[in-house]
């Protein structure tokens, strides 16, 4: 017969909040749409996907296309009705963040506008093979899991 251990602080499990996030991979001419991000807590400036965190009544659909019409200006459509990825994304300051991420493109204008300047410094589109160094920790996430946006 198997006792039961008393629980006390050391046999708890530590639960960690997990902050559900979205993103778009905005993709013209078979290129993707990135900002470089400013430095933030948990990562110094890094280029990222246009995205950010539900309101409450949001879909992450919904969710998606204003995180990237606030950031960057452009009016996008999505490419699928599902999420095309997910990354798991665990910090070295503790935070972390599960992410959704969708395939989209414009609608009429593919030029990006820095809406956010207290966030990013510019946004730019990127081969998906020849993205910059200094990526986010969801996009070297994504690169590890070999997916490619262009090979759905």
């Amino acid at each position: 017969m198997v006792k039961n251990k008393p629980v006390t602080k050391k046999t708890q499990i530590q639960k960690k909040d997990v902050i559900l996030d979205v993103a778009l991979i905005v993709m013209y001419k078979g290129r993707v749409l990135l900002g470089e991000k400013m430095a933030s807590r948990h990562d110094g400036i890094v280029w990222d996907l246009p995205g950010g965190k539900r309101e409450g009544y949001e879909s992450p659909m919904e969710c998606g296309i204003r995180e990237t019409l606030e950031e960057t200006g452009l009016d996008v459509k999505l490419i699928d009705r599902h999420s095309c990825a997910e990354t798991y994304d665990e910090y070295a300051t503790g935070k972390t963040e599960s992410t959704l991420i969708y395939r989209s493109k414009p609608i009429i204008n593919y030029e990006p506008s820095t809406m956010e300047k207290n966030k990013f410094l510019q946004w730019a589109y990127f081969p998906w093979n020849a993205l910059p160094k200094n990526k986010s920790l969801c996009l070297r996430n994504l690169k590890k899991q070999r997916y490619d946006p262009f090979k759905k």
